[in-house]
């Protein structure tokens, strides 16, 4: 199979910090094209994104301000990986730091790229099902979050209808694990979406406050 991938003739750092790296490739087609404008690339830390759902069958998610996107948003839990960190040990403390809850089970799912023309990283997706024990969470101080608890059924069923989530990723996340396990979680039948039907908005979310000031967002 001929190798597809672009040859870097030159590369050089544009901007580097904790966080992020920006770069500049210029790049020559496998079929020896030159590009005539350099190829710009975003190098971030893979990060962890997980579908949390309680014991009572509610999917836990956060809703926050989004600085790139100007707007609060709602989203499952996820946040970076920290050097030399396991992805399953990344999102049990993601977890654990933006919503208190403790998962018993980390169920890899999917490692997905988010924006693979622009940006180097990939999302790691997993499940973490029957969450019952919870502890105060562990917040960064820039950063304030509600957590929303969200029965399964109906987020699925607004996610049909485009609603219920801000960001694709947690979309497809939750379609992912409903498409994969959902036959074989207790209680099967309650989480399928009803046909049809959305809530169109949220009546059902259940809003807790907690004070306790979450992983630097991806």
């Amino acid at each position: 199979m001929p190798d597809e991938r672009w040859h870097v003739q030159e590369s050089r750092t544009l901007y580097e910090n904790r966080w992020l790296r920006l770069r500049e490739d210029h790049c020559i087609l496998p079929d020896g094209t030159e590009l005539p404008h350099p190829w710009f690339v975003l190098d971030k830390d893979d990060y962890v994104l997980v579908v949390a759902v309680t014991a009572a069958q509610e999917a836990v998610l956060v809703r926050l301000y989004k600085h790139g996107a100007g707007a609060v948003v709602t989203e499952c839990p996820a946040g970076f990986i920290d050097p030399g960190e396991a992805p399953a040990d990344a999102a049990r403390r993601e977890l654990r730091e933006e919503t208190g809850y403790l998962a018993q089970e980390v169920i890899p799912i999917s490692v997905l790229y988010a924006s693979p023309s622009v940006l180097s990283n990939r999302c790691h997706i997993f499940w973490c099902p029957d969450l019952t024990e919870r502890v105060p969470p562990n917040r960064e101080p820039s950063e304030r979050m509600e957590v929303l608890l969200v029965p399964w059924a109906e987020l699925l069923d607004q996610i049909q209808h485009g609603q219920g989530l801000s960001d694709v990723s947690s979309m497809a996340a939750c379609l992912l694990v409903n498409q994969r396990h959902t036959k074989t979680w207790r209680g099967a039948d309650s989480l399928r979406p009803r046909d049809g039907r959305s809530t169109g908005g949220c009546a059902l979310v259940r809003r807790e406050h907690i004070t306790s000031a979450a992983q630097e967002e991806p």
